[in-house]
C-alpha cells in the first residue's frame, strides 16, 4: 500500500498538475476529472464503512446477527474496494505508455471478486 506523507505540492498554481511520471497536464484534463470521481467515491465509501461500524452490536439473535454480518463481511469488502480505488486513481494518474513496472493495476480479477460478493449478498435479499 502507498503511504502519503504530503497531500499538496504547491506546483499547481499555474492551472496545471502532474501525472505520476512528472509530465504536466491542464487541470481541466478529463483524466483529473476521473481521478477526482474515484477520490469522491472513495470518500463516500469511507463514510459508509464508518456508519456500518457505528451500528449497535448485540449478541441477542434476530436482526443484530445481521448487523454483525454486515460489519464483518460488507465493511471488509468496502475497505478492500477503497484500497483498489486508491490504486486505480494512481493508475489513472499515469500516461498509459509510462505506467511504472511495480504499480498495482486493477483488472478483471478485482472486478470478478466484487461481482461474486454482490451476487452472494443478493441471495440474502427478497426479490425486487
Amino acid at each position: 500500500m502507498v503511504r502519503i506523507t504530503r497531500v499538496y505540492t504547491g506546483g499547481g498554481d499555474d492551472g496545471s498538475s502532474s501525472l505520476v511520471d512528472g509530465s504536466r497536464r491542464s487541470k481541466s484534463d478529463q483524466r483529473f476529472e476521473v481521478v477526482g470521481c474515484c477520490d469522491e467515491l472513495n470518500a463516500a465509501l469511507g463514510i459508509v464503512v464508518m456508519e456500518i461500524n457505528r451500528l449497535p452490536e448485540h449478541e441477542d439473535g434476530g436482526g443484530s446477527n445481521t448487523i454483525q454480518r454486515v460489519q464483518l463481511v460488507v465493511s471488509s469488502a468496502l475497505k478492500r474496494v477503497q484500497n483498489e480505488l486508491f490504486d486505480l486513481g494512481g493508475e489513472l494518474a499515469c500516461d498509459p505508455q509510462k505506467i511504472p513496472q511495480n504499480m498495482v493495476l486493477i483488472g478483471q480479477q478485482q472486478s470478478d471478486v466484487l461481482v461474486d460478493e454482490m451476487d452472494a449478498w443478493l441471495l440474502d435479499l427478497e426479490p425486487l
